[in-house]
């Protein structure tokens, strides 16, 4: 009866794992770019690949950024969303504001440290690539998580998730530098997305 029982956990187990596949968490030296150390980890669970031309929405229930002074001079969901957008675009796909019609749907939320730590990471989102960095951060910068969605209307499930995290600079950087930034930090996040 024990052995049935272990074999059934183990079956069970098995199904769960066999069911995402997890990229290891990669950590990219921003040397020659804008970008500072960024680490992601992104995971599919669906095998079936998006089709090109694949038209994608926003999810009803988009979470997006987590409010935080700090960063009340910068409008970062207009920034996210624009930076989401170019990169699902220049993957093949299309984007509609109309959910109805939409193959896939996209969901992020994004939140500094001070606001969601790596265990409220780990907790809600099942990861957290776990950015190290060698220098202590200053007092304009602060570690930035941002995980993205895309989810399956036919199926209701997540086809696939990307958990970023990168030191988000804080002070009045010039906006066009600041969505250049992002728009990096996005195409490294989004580039497994299929």
């Amino acid at each position: 009866m024990i052995a049935m029982k272990k074999t059934i956990l183990l079956g069970i187990v098995y199904t769960i794992i066999s069911a995402c596949s997890v990229d290891a968490t990669r950590q990219y030296d921003g040397n020659s770019s804008s970008l500072n150390k960024t680490s992601i980890i992104q995971m599919h669970y669906d095998d079936q690949p998006i089709p090109s031309g694949a038209l994608f929405s926003w999810s009803p229930d988009l979470k997006g950024v987590y409010q935080n002074d700090r960063l009340n001079h910068v409008n970062m969901d207009a920034l996210l969303k624009q930076g989401i957008v170019n990169a699902l675009v220049k993957k093949g796909y299309r984007f509609t504001e109309n959910a109805v019609n939409a193959d896939y749907t996209v969901d992020y939320t994004a939140a500094l440290e001070s606001a969601l730590s790596d265990g409220e990471i780990l907790q809600k989102f099942g990861a957290q690539p776990g950015l190290v960095t060698s220098q202590k951060p200053d007092q304009n910068t602060e570690k930035g998580t941002l995980v993205v969605d895309v989810i399956n209307k036919t199926t209701g499930r997540i086809h696939w998730r990307s958990t970023g995290q990168v030191l988000a600079k804080l002070d009045e950087t010039p906006l066009e530098q600041r969505k250049q930034r992002v728009e990096q930090f996005l195409n490294l996040m989004l580039s497994d997305l299929h």
